[in-house]
């Protein structure tokens, strides 16, 4: 007895990431419009368009761009230029398949982070100077989100918090301020479970007392008190200064600057931070 089995594949020549243009190499690897969005996160869209002409295909792109002179990424000083192609080109062609098969996938700046993360550590991971990362920000747990804050404060114009505030007492009411504006960020995109570092051991101090102070930031502490009390669990505690980098830096970069929210893609001048936070490995 002879059993046939007929298989029907529909196949289709869209792209099954943008869902719009035709694919071929060129498109997928270098033209589509998300994975664009993530070579311009890496600070490589620059360098591809100018090897992108109408008469080359994508394999000769990628020929080009791995036979041109090598030099560390712009945003990312750790890592080779041509590793971090070849990391972006597998991690793009994986994110394909997993589209093919129905399954989401990340946003072009979370992804864009993850090949940056892979490509950091891989090259890192090569030097003879290389070593397990010990300290540094550590992910909340499960159903958590985590909270860093911090913030900076000038002495002589009387200035501080994440963004520009006019007469601050001291550093330590700036940075309860600093604590005060993520509790109510943090209530504005609706977390409810919240792991808080800070790396200003007064203002966890005086949180973990109840909020009870007699300084100029006494109405600070309150209010942040009440803010708390408005999520379904959270933890405080203090962190050193390599744990909280990201925060230490918007804080700095805002002082003289409007209140500013980034909810999707972050800021170019932390991304190398925001790698460094999830990698594995350190140059010791």
């Amino acid at each position: 007895m002879r059993i046939c089995s007929i298989l029907s594949f529909s196949l289709s020549i869209t792209c099954p990431l943008c869902k719009i243009h035709c694919e071929d190499t060129l498109h997928a690897f270098f033209k589509c419009p998300r994975v664009m969005e993530i070579w311009e996160n890496l600070g490589l869209a620059d360098l591809i368009n100018e090897l992108d002409v109408p008469i080359r295909s994508g394999s000769e792109v990628l020929e080009a761009l791995l036979m041109s002179t090598d030099a560390p990424c712009s945003l990312f000083a750790d890592v080779g230029r041509k590793e971090m192609i070849v990391t972006a080109c597998w991690y793009t062609w994986w994110e394909r398949h997993q589209a093919v098969r129905g399954e989401a996938i990340a946003k072009p700046a979370r992804s864009s982070h993850a090949i940056a993360a892979l490509a950091t550590n891989y090259f890192r991971a090569r030097r003879q100077n290389a070593g397990i990362r010990r300290h540094g920000w550590v992910r909340p747990k499960d159903d958590f989100v985590k909270l860093n804050v911090d913030a900076a404060f000038n002495a002589d114009a009387e200035t501080g918090s994440c963004y520009g505030i006019e007469n601050v007492a001291d550093a330590p009411t700036a940075e309860a301020i600093a604590l005060r504006d993520g509790l109510l960020l943090a209530g504005q995109v609706g977390c409810n479970r919240l792991e808080i570092n800070s790396d200003c051991m007064e203002v966890v101090q005086t949180m973990l007392d109840g909020g009870k102070s007699i300084g100029p930031a006494a109405v600070i502490y309150e209010e942040c008190s009440f803010l708390v009390r408005g999520f379904g669990f959270v933890s405080l505690n203090h962190c050193p200064r390599e744990s909280n980098l990201v925060a230490h830096t918007l804080a700095r970069q805002a002082v003289d600057s409007q209140r500013v929210v980034w909810l999707e893609d972050p800021p170019n001048f932390i991304s190398s931070l925001l790698v460094n936070d999830v990698s594995v490995f350190i140059n010791q």
